[in-house]
């Protein structure tokens, strides 16, 4: 598995830490994640990781990293898988339970925010988290258009912050994008408490 990484240049506190997920295999849409969070490389507002699995197996380990923002991106298909990886909480939980515990999940692919991946995505969290996703089809040129200013939100907003208080930011962005984030929704989700704990 391959990482891109920039560290911070100074910290008196915890930077807030974006790891983007994106499979090998895709790799058109590797290098536009690339090109697309190469401006915040060098910067001390947000740690930026860019990791790139071999395997299927290697990413949902990434995914139940405790990151302030994790994106999953590559080809998004239905019913809600992103490329060889179905979206359920069998596939994303490990062997005891754990899930997604970032409070930022966003879903680069397509159909990131049709409710049937909005569904598999929600039982898959152990914690609230903001979804921020298209609910239809994307395009590779939109990781320039969404990512950049996610980031420098996730940079404003600092570290440590929880969903439900970074919700409204989230909400506004997307709005503030505007036609050249069509079809691109936040919305908070709650874990299924109840189900997951009965699983346990």
């Amino acid at each position: 598995m391959h990482q891109q990484t920039a560290r911070p240049r100074t910290s008196t506190s915890r930077t807030p830490t974006a790891l983007f997920v994106v499979w090998n295999s895709a790799s058109r849409v590797a290098q536009h994640v690339r090109d697309a969070t190469a401006a915040h490389a060098g910067s001390s507002a947000v740690t930026v990781t860019v990791a790139t699995p071999q395997h299927t197996h290697e990413i949902p380990p990434l995914l139940r990293t405790p990151a302030d923002m994790v994106v999953l991106d590559g080809h998004g298909y239905l019913p809600p898988r992103v490329g060889r990886l179905e979206l359920t909480g069998h596939r994303i939980r490990d062997h005891h339970g754990q899930g997604i515990t970032a409070p930022i999940i966003v879903i680069g692919a397509c159909y990131g925010a049709d409710p049937l991946f909005v569904d598999a995505v929600r039982d898959c969290l152990d914690r609230p988290a903001v979804l921020v996703g298209c609910d239809g089809e994307t395009d590779l040129c939109q990781a320039g258009t969404i990512y950049p200013p996610l980031l420098d939100l996730l940079a404003r907003q600092g570290a440590n912050i929880l969903a439900e208080h970074r919700a409204d930011d989230l909400h506004a962005l997307v709005d503030e994008l505007g036609d050249t984030a069509a079809g691109w929704q936040a919305r908070l989700l709650t874990p299924p408490t109840a189900t997951h704990a009965a699983s346990r």
